[in-house]
């Protein structure tokens, strides 16, 4: 044989030999950084949103604020707002930041004839050592119509559409469980009560007395949003909001952020 054809050969040789090694370790290299990414995520997302960030909600028996069942909201004439973080029970005293002691204080000065409730999930009470979350406070509370408030959340749910949901441990284990805890919340208050919704980032301009019932905020031309809402304790109002619980039983979904919340009232 030629020298020339049996170098040929050889080449020929190693290119097919070569091909299939090159071939596996890009199928391995494209499957470690899919296993990396994966592994990665999933650790971002326990260490941003934890199983136990909602650990305050089966706490019993804590000094705490009047449990919401205790009182019987005027029909038509309430604002609520939510806190579903557990940072009362972690700071051991009742927390608002600036930016929702705002929210809440708008709320009020621009209604005085509505009650406004702010509805905490985390146990606490309300101790006065001068920080900025104390001095919030402390002045919201010298508004007759504001009170302050505590939703043991099995409870609170117990006999409605949404009792199995929060029983399952989906609201617990998802992604973004204090979001999604709120979710519920705010359209399970509506059910219950009637009145209107307010996210604690949402300012108060001027009076909402005058507005008719049963609305929510647009978010974009295809999507409602779910920061400003109101319904009727009864008729439409009440069928909205048990066709919100509803859709929340059967279709909640844990990884998705908008999903169980402007999700539902734009579906």
């Amino acid at each position: 044989m030629p020298r020339f054809a049996f170098y040929h050969l050889v080449n020929v040789l190693n290119r097919n030999r070569k091909r299939p090694c090159l071939l596996t370790l890009l199928i391995i290299s494209l499957l470690t950084t899919i296993i990396i990414d994966i592994i990665f995520i999933n650790s971002i997302q326990t260490f941003l949103y934890p199983f136990e960030s909602l650990s305050c909600y089966r706490i019993e028996n804590l000094n705490t604020f009047p449990d919401i069942s205790q009182i019987n909201p005027r029909e038509g004439k309430t604002i609520f707002f939510h806190e579903t973080s557990c940072k009362s029970h972690t700071e051991g005293k009742t927390i608002l930041s600036s930016r929702q002691a705002c929210a809440v204080e708008s709320a009020a000065k621009s209604n005085p004839h509505f009650d406004v409730f702010v509805l905490f999930t985390s146990p606490g009470v309300f101790i006065n050592n001068n920080t900025q979350s104390d001095r919030s406070i402390k002045a919201l509370l010298t508004y007759p119509n504001i009170k302050f408030l505590h939703v043991n959340y099995n409870n609170y749910t117990e006999g409605t559409p949404v009792g199995n949901l929060y029983k399952s441990g989906k609201i617990e284990t998802s992604y973004y469980a204090i979001s999604h805890a709120s979710d519920v919340l705010r359209y399970l208050t509506l059910w219950k009560y009637g009145g209107i919704y307010l996210d604690l980032d949402v300012i108060v301009m001027r009076s909402l007395e005058g507005l008719h019932s049963n609305y929510a905020g647009a978010e974009s031309d295809d999507n409602v949003a779910a920061g400003v809402m109101n319904f009727a304790s009864d008729g439409l109002g009440h069928f909205l909001a048990e066709e919100c619980l509803l859709d929340l039983s059967e279709h909640f979904t844990g990884y998705d952020w908008g999903y169980n919340g402007p999700g539902v009232i734009t579906r």
